[in-house]
């Protein structure tokens, strides 16, 4: 009992002792890294780069440690670019990997740094020690590209794109070795991903859902669509919540077999809008563009008034392959301003106008101009939803019809809020509006406080810092460009938030209409992961239309 207290006691002094020590060296940690920080936003790279490896090269810091989304190594590394210190830096780094392999993240950077320095015999050394892996395909083709070996680069990117955990083409294409490749035809086929990269995502992911039903047959169908009957309102959704998500598992197991039979019950019930509504919602989701319109039209008429999140569902999921046929759905939503609907999966709230511009946005230049129209509709609610579309779209063609709007109101507190509108775009036609705005009130003896407070605000977007894009590519070759904006597409911007240098460095004005494609397939996409993709696009317009 005695010698078991011991130990015991032994563990829990050596646990404090390492709990002081791991609290010690993160105090110094941080100190040295807010520094090296400091320097590096004055431009002084070399002095930041003593200052990390007076400690870290010669002490046990970890080099996981984290920074400002950095790990050391990283940073490392990062500093030695901006330097131009890479020899210096790939001899520091393989300094400390020799000692250490273990640490995370410091073969990642060792290996860039070799590539960058050509150091192919360091690079190829970290590779070997990685043992064998797919994911590893990408490494060693940048190791053969890096060395000039064209058909080696070819054959390892062939076999890596066929690891299904790997990363995106562009993703691939944008690393710096790959550069010399690409006005290469091999390499331009390789790097295009394929028109059905939506469709096949959706597919491998119903590998993981739960199969509903084993066996569905007309009746259970019947019975399963008959819960739909019971909704009259939001409370009874919540009572009959099980039944429904029951009921809506048979529906769409039953799909794809039974789809002309589900649309039958459609026709078949006039009363009930929102068991209509809820059949019409999966039947517009389907491949099958004739069904699609067909059950569009059914409905096209029916009351949407009480059913807003039925409304916007029905009208997302038309307006992304058919907008023309989402027409009069669009126009039953700008009627409307109340509604709210959450993911679960993304702990996200979309209000109503986060719903406008989801159904609006996945097809955001089809509609500019219908909104423009409406946006001058008789209908104030319309007008209001159309024009605030306009504005959030970022669409300069809305600034007139703004101020126009402004000219003929009478009411101080609405004028002030469409002044706001005008400004909040942050167009260079946003300052012209904003001044002329400015003249007019003085001319007709009325405050300017407001517009000359939005002017001083107005300030242009700073220009890029090439210091901070160093580790950028910027891909000037026109065909690869064009496969770069088109994989956008074709994934739905899934890769907007790893590349927005690379996209920021190789736009340019006559790109915006493409930018504004990328924005729309970002909308097929609801989390909020596409929230922030889509204002990244977004910034890139706007700081284009600044561009001279």
């Amino acid at each position: 009992m005695m010698k078991s207290t011991k130990v015991v006691i032994f563990l829990c002094a050596l646990l404090t002792s390492m709990v002081a020590c791991i609290s010690t060296l993160a105090q110094p940690v941080d100190s040295l890294l807010k520094q090296s920080q400091a320097l590096l936003k004055e431009h002084k790279y070399i002095e930041a780069i003593d200052v990390m490896e007076s400690t870290f090269v010669q002490k046990d810091i970890p080099y996981n440690y984290k920074f400002d989304l950095f790990n050391t190594s990283d940073y490392l590394a990062m500093l030695y670019r901006h330097a131009g210190q890479l020899d210096r830096g790939t001899r520091i780094l393989y300094k400390i990997y020799g000692s250490d392999r273990r640490r995370y993240g410091l073969d990642e950077a060792l290996f860039d740094l070799s590539l960058e320095s050509r150091n192919h015999k360091i690079a190829k050394e970290v590779l070997s020690n990685k043992g064998t892996s797919p994911s590893l395909d990408l490494s060693y083709a940048r190791l053969f590209a890096s060395r000039e070996l064209h058909d080696s680069t070819i054959a390892a990117l062939t076999r890596y794109l066929k690891f299904k955990y790997g990363d995106s083409r562009n993703r691939i294409l944008t690393h710096r070795e790959f550069v010399s490749l690409y006005g290469d035809a091999d390499f331009q086929v390789l790097m295009t991903e394929p028109k059905d990269w939506l469709q096949r995502a959706r597919n491998s992911q119903k590998e993981f859902l739960p199969s509903a039903v084993s066996k569905i047959t007309r009746d259970s169908i019947i019975r399963a669509a008959d819960v739909y009957k019971h909704i009259s309102d939001y409370e009874s959704t919540q009572q009959y919540k099980n039944q429904l998500q029951r009921a809506d598992e048979i529906i769409n197991a039953a799909l794809p077999h039974q789809k002309e039979y589900i649309f039958d019950l459609l026709k078949s019930e006039k009363e009930n809008t929102y068991y209509r509504l809820t059949l019409a919602q999966f039947l517009v989701g389907l491949d099958d563009t004739v069904l699609v319109k067909r059950a569009a039209e059914e409905v096209a008429n029916d009351n949407f008034l009480h059913y807003p999140n039925q409304l916007f569902r029905l009208t997302y999921s038309i307006a992304q392959n058919n907008p023309g046929v989402a027409r009069p759905f669009l126009l039953q939503m700008l009627k409307q301003s109340e509604g709210s609907i959450f993911l679960p999966q993304h702990s996200l709230s979309f209000n109503w106008m986060n719903m406008l511009m989801q159904a609006f946005g996945v097809a955001e230049s089809f509609y500019l101009p219908e909104l423009k129209k409406w946006s001058n509709d008789s209908n104030a609610v319309i007008s209001s939803n159309a024009s605030l579309l306009l504005v959030l779209f970022g669409e300069p063609d809305v600034i007139p019809i703004l101020t126009r709007k402004i000219s003929y109101e009478n009411n101080s507190a609405v004028r002030d809020s469409i002044t706001q509108l005008i400004a909040m775009m942050m167009l260079p036609q946003s300052v012209a509006a904003l001044k002329t705005l400015k003249q007019e009130a003085v001319s007709r003896g009325l405050s300017d406080t407001l517009e000359s407070r939005l002017l001083a605000e107005a300030v242009p977007p700073e220009p890029l810092d090439p210091a901070m894009l160093v580790d950028a590519v910027r891909i000037d070759n026109s065909v690869m460009k064009t496969i770069f904006l088109n994989n956008l597409i074709f994934t739905c911007g899934s890769d907007v938030s790893y590349m927005s240098k690379t996209i920021m460095l190789s736009v340019s004005q006559s790109d915006i209409p493409i930018l504004r494609q990328i924005r729309s397939s970002i909308m097929r996409r609801m989390s909020d992961e596409a929230i922030y993709d889509y204002q990244t696009i977004s910034s890139v317009i706007n700081w284009l239309q600044w561009q001279k």
